[in-house]
This record gives C-alpha cells, sequence and structure tokens, in this order.
C-alpha cells in the first residue's frame, strides 16, 4: 500500500509513509525487532513499540483515541494495528512478516521526535544546498544558521506533538477503513492512492479520525481559502482553486497520491528491501510533492462534516463503506440510498446543497 500524508508550507514537512496493506502485527516484541527496541505498550486494540515505556504509552493512547472515533464513525471496531516508532523510520519485509505472523492488520511504521528532526534537517539541507552553491563559503555558513533557525519551529516539542496527535489516527484510519471493509485487499489494490475503494471516502476516513483542534483547524483554513474564492469572483476573476468542485472530488483520484510509484521516483526512492518507509521533505520539495493534496483533506473534512449534519447518523459512514466495498459508485449510492440518510439524490446535487451549505456555515462578512 502507499500512503503520503502532506502538509504543503515553506519549511513545513510532508511526511510519507509507505506500509505495504498486506501487513499485519503483536506486545511480547517479536524476536525481529527485540534487539532494536526497548519498550512495548499494549492496548485493547494493538501494541505501540519504542525507545522508551512513556514514549510506547503515549503512542498507544493516541492510536486507540482513534479506535474509538473509527468504531463510532464506521459502526466497527479497529482491526489489530502495531505502531512501530524508531530514530531511523522503516521496517524491513522479515519484520513486517513477524508483525504479520503475531496478528495484527494494520502496522504503521513512525519515526521518533529525534529521527523527524533529522529528516527535516537533511530535507532542508538538500534544498539550501541547491540553492546556494554560488555563494562564499562565509556567506553560506550565515544563511545556513539563518534556515535552522527558521526550522526549529517545525521540529519543536510542540510541533512534534501535533504530528504525532493528528497524523497516528489519521494514517491507521486509512488502514483500518481498507481491513474493515476490504479485508482480501493485498498490496497492490488496484492502483489506487490507498486501497481498492474511492480515493475521497479513503481521505475522509483519515481526515475523520483526527482530533478536534486539528478538524477545527482544517474547518478555518477551508474558510480562509473559501473566503479567498469569493473575493475573486466578486471581482470578476475566474478562481483557479478547485476546493469547490465536489464532482471532481467524488469522481477523480486522489490528486497527489494518483501515481505512487512515479512519486517514489521523483523523490529518489528507488527499489529497497525495507517493506515501509518514511522520507520527509520540506519547503520546494514539500511544495512539489503537495500539490493540491491539502485541498483533498480540506474537501474530505467539510463533506463529512455536510454529511453529518444532514444525516444526523455518524454510523452513516460505515454504511457508505460497507456499499462501496459492494460497488464503488457513489452516484448509484445517492440515487438508491441517499434520501434515506438525508442526503442528495445525486453528485451534482450534492454539490449544489453542499455550496448552499457552505454559505451558511461561512456567512459573508464583506
Amino acid at each position: 500500500m502507499f500512503r503520503l500524508s502532506c502538509a504543503a508550507f515553506l519549511l513545513s514537512p510532508v511526511v510519507l509513509a509507505f506500509p505495504p496493506s498486506a501487513s499485519e502485527t503483536s506486545c511480547t516484541i517479536p524476536g525481529q525487532l527485540a534487539g532494536q527496541h526497548h519498550a512495548c505498550a499494549p492496548s485493547g486494540g494493538g501494541i505501540a513499540i519504542a525507545e522508551s515505556p512513556e514514549r510506547a504509552r503515549y503512542l498507544i493512547g493516541l492510536a486507540e483515541a482513534g479506535a474509538e472515533r473509527f468504531e463510532r464513525y464506521f459502526g466497527q471496531k479497529a482491526t489489530p494495528f502495531a505502531i512501530v516508532e524508531r530514530t531511523e523510520g522503516g521496517l524491513t519485509d522479515a519484520e513486517q512478516q513477524a508483525l504479520k505472523d503475531a496478528g495484527y492488520a494494520a502496522v504503521l511504521p513512525w519515526l521518533s521526535p529525534q529521527g523527524f528532526r533529522n529528516q527535516m534537517t537533511q530535507s532542508v539541507r538538500r534544498a539550501f544546498d541547491a540553492g546556494t552553491a554560488a555563494m562564499e563559503p562565509e556567506q553560506r555558513e550565515l544563511a545556513w544558521q539563518s534556515a535552522l533557525a527558521q526550522l526549529e519551529p517545525r521540529v519543536s516539542e510542540a510541533a512534534a506533538n501535533e504530528r504525532d496527535t493528528t497524523a497516528i489516527p489519521h494514517e491507521l484510519g486509512h488502514m483500518w477503513l481498507i481491513r474493515g471493509f476490504w479485508p482480501e485487499a493485498g498490496a497492490a489494490a488496484g492502483g489506487h492512492y490507498g486501497g481498492p475503494g474511492p480515493d475521497w471516502l479513503d481521505e475522509l476516513a483519515a481526515v475523520i479520525l483526527e482530533p478536534d483542534p486539528a478538524a477545527d483547524a482544517r474547518r478555518k483554513q477551508f474558510g480562509k481559502r473559501y473566503a479567498a474564492i469569493r473575493t475573486a469572483r466578486a471581482r470578476g476573476e475566474i478562481p483557479t482553486d478547485e476546493l469547490l468542485d465536489l464532482v471532481g472530488y467524488f469522481t477523480k483520484g486522489h490528486p497527489v497520491g494518483a501515481n505512487p510509484q512515479e512519486l517514489m521516483n521523483r523523490m529518489g526512492g528507488g527499489a529497497t528491501d525495507s517493506g515501509a518507509t518514511i522520507r520527509v521533505l520540506t519547503g520546494a520539495e514539500a511544495q512539489r510533492i503537495a500539490g493540491d493534496g491539502i485541498r483533498f483533506y480540506l474537501q474530505s473534512r467539510l463533506v463529512a462534516d455536510f454529511i453529518l449534519d444532514r444525516s444526523g447518523d455518524p454510523v452513516v459512514f460505515g454504511q457508505v463503506a460497507m456499499a462501496m466495498a459492494h460497488d464503488p459508485d457513489f452516484a448509484a449510492w445517492l440515487a438508491s440510498s441517499g434520501a434515506h440518510h438525508g442526503l442528495p439524490g445525486s453528485i451534482s446535487e450534492f454539490e449544489q446543497e453542499w455550496l448552499r451549505w457552505l454559505e451558511q456555515r461561512y456567512p459573508d462578512e464583506s
């Protein structure tokens, strides 16, 4: 399975986790991993393996919070999971197999705060070296120290906590959706961004598992882009932002992960004997790779809010997922079942009602 989490801001990270979809896991640390880790924290749903007991307990708590939200929205328990945190990211095929043999269906390799700092620094250094080759040595060193100062807020303890609390349930949400509704999906699940289901549902399932502060931040960011579109239209301009194109959202592939192999090639990934890798990119690299990924996240958050508001039933997402597992035609489901859930009967009607709903949610204050 290919998995990508993006945040496209200057010196902000793009965290790329590439776990294969056929992996599974355990809290006695499997022999393949035992020599590299010091602690394992169990829970009712899975385990977290890390370099310290405190860190393992922290990670398992974040995962369990996400698992509770998954059950709330999808009407079933999350499949067993394992988080394996290292300062050097990645899991080999042998380690993946050891976790699979232990009985867990979702495996998330994770970078420790220090590992994240290391990769962020390396990524910034690549961009820096490419742009300052013509500088004199003394100027270059001063410029590098300035770049490090700009990087520091992105690798601070607060930033690491925000990354953990948002991205861990998000990434597990992708896996829980696939394992819960497409349990037989293999590593090459139809060439999609995630599993064999619609890309929009794959992303929505991850976004709605994020904690409330992250959800509120996405709603706020959506509002800013929505206001910018309104301003452009008031000036007689044609906005280039596709934020309000729900027909495209429901019918096109994920704007970032449509071609995983091409993305890996652009990153210089190449072949590896590791079954799961993590890459962190920043600055221009992040901007180039993230593309419209953030827009897809924001659409997913507001589409989910609209569905919850209209249906009044949080488990509606589980019913949608079950229907998509049988027939991934959302338009057909809306036509046959949309009205039963308080939703429009077609994608075009869905878009129009969503736009009217947005006008009420984000009143024009100009």
